[in-house]
Order: C-alpha cells, then structure tokens, then sequence
C-alpha cells in the first residue's frame, strides 16, 4: 500500500533493501524520501518481482530523493 510506503521510505536505514510488493500504487502528490544511506551501504527500493510494481504518479514526480545514496 502507499502508505506502507511512505513509512518505509521514512524509516530506511543505511544498507536497507525496500522491496515493493507487487501491484499497481497510485501516488497522489511526490513522496519525499528524506533518510540518507551511506557511500558505503546505499538504500535500494526495487520491485519484489522485476516488472511487477507500477507507480501512477498524479504530480510531474512521484518520488522527491532528498537525501544521498540511493538507488531506485
């Protein structure tokens, strides 16, 4: 669920792996992820299954990265 989310985003640590189940999330306005990784231990948020997750953004961004050392 988005607001599923919206606490992991939140809440990621350094070295963390946010997998998206898969489905199809609807994001009302940017989510802005603001925790960092680390050069060392990036965050990564990917799909639990590749090609299986589909965002449908109704702003020009879905996710705001604020933060280093991420990868999506």
């Amino acid at each position: 669920s988005v607001p599923a989310l919206v606490d992991a985003l939140r809440d990621a640590r350094p070295g963390d792996v946010l997998e998206v189940a898969p489905g199809v999330y609807r994001i009302e306005r940017a989510l802005p992820v603001r925790a960092a990784g680390t050069r060392e231990a990036p965050v990564t948020l990917r799909a639990a299954l590749p090609g299986s997750v589909r965002f449908e953004v109704a702003s020009v961004e879905g996710l705001w990265v604020l933060a280093p050392y991420w990868i999506v």
